[in-house]
């Protein structure tokens, strides 16, 4: 394939959190992702979606730095 694609700037409004919403998108972007040749995402997480994203199969590759005065960790994960 293509090596990875990153995926950036990602969030489900606070308010309809918890709905599947985050959930689906990220599988939809992973189907897109797919068909263009696309092997693994690479993202920024934010430290409070880290979990939300190891559900989704994403490792972290990184420690905690800060991006944007909020601390990140680099996730990724095959397609």
């Amino acid at each position: 394939g293509q090596g990875a694609v990153q995926y950036r700037q990602v969030a489900t409004e606070p308010a309809l959190q918890g709905q599947g919403i985050g959930a689906a998108l990220m599988h939809f972007a992973d189907q897109v992702a797919r068909r263009q040749g696309y092997s693994r995402v690479v993202l920024h997480a934010r430290a409070t979606a880290v979990d939300f994203y190891k559900r989704l199969g994403y490792e972290t590759t990184s420690g905690e730095y800060e991006e944007v005065g909020i601390p990140h960790y680099t996730m990724e994960r095959s397609l």
